[in-house]
């Protein structure tokens, strides 16, 4: 007994097991940071495939793997290499994309038996095809067929080095393009050869299926001179006859068809402008609706001042889906046709992408990310109740590392316009001394800085700098008349909007540092 008593007051008297401090992200920590992406939840919502992404700085090399996790423990069912994955609709197989053993192209994964079989080659051109050119595959909802979009086979090798060109869009991003038409294509789901569907000298992109799987919808501009214009239009194709029809003949551009589940109608990003830009465009996508069979369109929640994409339908056809980035955030909205102002589904402090429905419309996946939490996969009822986090592959991270968070402020620019910006503070913060800054600038000009995690900021502020960034004029996120702040004036008022940003955070943050500025971006 007294062997006993001594034993817990020893036990009681000794002291708790210290705690490793966090310490700062280093630039090594950017390898155990993963991309996580294409997630797609199964139609029975038992399990969700998504894309699992590593990269290997010291190699210069990214490995991209497909993982498949249940939805009740999170538990990893099944991993291969490839991309893109594609559930069959009765879940017992999922096309991907990979390249192995000298074939590259559209692969397809047996879930019972674990085997991968090799279905089609699908090439593509480098040829840049503007914003929202989805160059993409879909099964067939009765499971027999994959459509997919493909470039048109290579010439033979040229015999000199010289180049002639007749197109002006003779450069991609990052080099000559080849030159070679992207059309649609049909391939069983069981195998065989391909069927070329458009044939022609139009490229065509962005398909979808109709659910009674007769009907491709697509988008492609088939102005005299596609280079020079950016005039999409949507278009249907009945894979048995070939027969196509036009459904719109805008100026302006559409964009990512979405067949409704019932048939009767498609969704679409679209513009209204007549002159935009391929590459960053000013104007705000909004969500249309046509009747299938052609008509006219409409605007879907037009209470809405925000650019809006991934639009899916739900699919019990009574909602549209669509995100839209918003202060900063990314959110998850749905309204029915008819509606006004949609509502919020997923929101917060955060940016929520890459969402997908199980069959029954029961349960949403979504993709997350803040400025202290890399991005990771959840789930949802498909009216944003109840979520779980499905995936904690940055836990180990988040134990070791110290991330900074983003405080928001908001000052007046130098017309009186309202403007958002953010301070992230450096690492190991001790307010009795001074930091240098750096402010970032974000690119496109039209996209923005925000709610979402960045390995690039929190290393700058790893190495003990504030780091400022800011939205200035021309981001999105504002409503439209804030995109349309630096159109015909890049350079200017956003210029002047970073300078008076700058000057609202050193005024308010006395341990910044006005002699040691620097910038970058």
């Amino acid at each position: 007994m007294r062997i006993g008593c001594l034993f817990l007051a020893v036990m009681s008297a000794a002291p708790a097991a210290a705690q490793v401090p966090k310490r700062p992200l280093r630039d090594s920590d950017r390898g155990r940071i993963l991309g996580v992406a294409d997630a797609r939840l199964a139609p029975n919502g038992q399990a969700v495939a998504y894309v699992r992404s590593t990269a290997d700085y010291g190699a210069n090399s990214v490995k991209a793997e497909v993982v498949v996790i249940g939805t009740v423990d999170g538990a990893t069912r099944a991993s291969w290499p490839g991309s893109s994955p594609a559930w069959s609709p009765d879940g017992s197989r999922i096309a991907f994309l990979a390249g192995r053993n000298g074939k590259s192209g559209i692969w397809i994964h047996d879930l019972a038996t674990r085997a991968d079989r090799f279905l089609v080659a699908a090439s593509q051109s480098n040829a840049w095809l503007g914003r929202g050119a989805d160059k993409n595959f879909q099964w067939s909802p009765d499971g027999k067929w994959i459509a997919f979009v493909g470039a048109e086979p290579s010439g033979p090798a040229p015999a000199s080095d010289v180049k002639v060109f007749s197109r002006i869009m003779y450069k991609t991003n990052t080099g000559f393009t080849d030159n070679r038409r992207t059309h649609l294509w049909l391939v069983g789901a069981a195998g065989g050869e391909p069927r070329l569907l458009t044939p022609g000298r139009f490229d065509e992109h962005s398909l979808a299926w109709s659910p009674d799987s007769r009907r491709l919808a697509f988008v492609s501009d088939r102005s005299p001179d596609p280079d020079n214009t950016f005039r999409n239009d949507l278009f249907t194709l009945d894979v048995t006859t070939g027969a196509v029809t036009r459904l719109t003949d805008t100026p302006a551009a559409e964009f990512l068809p979405v067949w409704s589940p019932d048939g009767r109608w498609i969704a679409y990003e679209g513009w209204t402008r007549s002159a935009n830009t391929k590459d960053s465009p000013a104007e705000d996508t909004k969500a249309y609706l046509i009747p299938a069979g052609g008509g006219v369109s409409r605007l879907v929640a037009p209470g809405l001042d925000r650019r809006v994409t991934e639009i899916a339908w739900h699919p019990s056809a009574k909602w549209i889906y669509f995100a839209a980035a918003d202060h900063g955030a990314i959110r998850i909205y749905r309204a029915a046709p008819g509606d006004s102002v949609p509502t919020i589904i997923l929101g917060g402090d955060r940016q929520v992408h890459g969402y997908s429905f199980d069959a029954h419309g029961a349960a949403i996946s979504f993709l997350s990310a803040d400025p202290t939490h890399p991005t990771e996969l959840s789930i949802a009822a498909a009216n944003g109740t109840a979520p779980r986090q499905l995936t904690h592959l940055h836990d180990a991270v988040l134990r070791d590392v110290a991330l900074e968070g983003a405080a928001p402020f908001w000052f007046t620019s130098f017309d009186g316009t309202r403007v958002q910006g953010w301070v992230m503070k450096p690492a190991g913060f001790d307010p009795a001394r001074r930091y240098p800054v750096i402010v970032n600038i974000h690119g496109g000009p039209h996209s923005a800085f925000g709610y979402g995690f960045s390995d690039r900021l929190q290393l700058e502020a790893a190495t003990g700098y504030v780091v400022v960034f800011i939205n200035p004029r021309g981001s999105i996120g504002y409503g439209q008349a804030f995109s349309d702040g630096s159109l015909r004036s890049w350079g200017a008022g956003d210029y002047q909007d970073l300078m008076a940003g700058l000057d609202s955070a050193l005024a308010a943050n006395p341990w910044m540092d006005s002699a040691r500025l620097g910038v970058t971006g």
